[in-house]
């Protein structure tokens, strides 16, 4: 699956060579109209699927559960973060983060108990699409990809080979594996259900913009004006 989206991340940015370049695009969106029809797929997909399989795992599964389920996936994340901020000139704090990962994973009950969060290392999370934003890959259009949502052309074009740098893909036997990968889904998508209640308007529109100003923070931590 991650070899395919990140294919199709790809695939647009040879369709569009210039796209991932430009700097100062007065248009951030200009596939809106292909990106609206992919967004209500993945809305139809949401709404039939996803939430409710979220909504039961809430309502069925004890929140102290969903907690460690929650830290597991956290830290499985954390040598991929780790590696990003070494990355992004910033050593200290992605040793930090590949610390966070041995000692939950050695004394935190195989990674479900936050055990580095006593002795001071707090979770840090980064991405190889923050890592080229510091380098200085442009941004490029913004893209909703099937089944993942909403990304930048450059980000989209990292979505495989991050998959590369998260641990669950190397857990085996491979039906262990896919019941991890489904479990980090659902457990992403229950942790979201709280938020829908603050999108107001249009929710491609609300959700487009809240990602690319996010976006923007976390790569040049200029705090967006709030056009909400």
């Amino acid at each position: 699956m991650f070899r395919v989206l990140g294919a199709f991340g790809l695939v647009v940015l040879l369709l569009f060579p210039g796209a991932a370049t430009a700097e100062g695009v007065d248009d951030p969106d200009p596939w809106e109209p292909m990106n609206r029809k992919i967004f209500q797929f993945n809305e139809g997909f949401d709404k039939y699927l996803l939430k409710p399989v979220a909504e039961g795992y809430v309502a069925g599964v004890p929140e102290p559960m969903r907690g460690l389920a929650s830290t597991f996936y956290s830290t499985s994340f954390a040598p991929a973060d780790g590696v990003n901020l070494i990355l992004q000139g910033e050593p200290v704090r992605g040793i930090q983060q590949i610390s966070r990962f041995l000692i939950n994973c050695v004394l935190g009950m195989l990674c479900t108990v936050d055990v580095a969060d006593s002795f001071g290392i707090q979770a840090e999370s980064s991405n190889l699409g923050t890592t080229l934003g510091k380098w200085g890959v442009a941004d490029g259009p913004y893209l909703v990809v099937p089944f993942l949502g909403p990304h930048t052309l450059r980000d989209a074009a990292t979505i495989y080979p991050s998959s590369l740098m998260w641990t669950v893909n190397y857990v085996e036997p491979w039906q262990r594996r896919t019941v991890l990968q489904a479990g980090m889904v659902v457990e992403k998508r229950a942790s979201l259900l709280k938020a829908e209640e603050l999108i107001i308007g249009d929710k491609y529109s609300f959700i487009r913009d809240a990602y690319l100003q996010t976006r923007q923070f976390e790569i040049t931590g200029e705090e967006p004006e709030d056009d909400f």
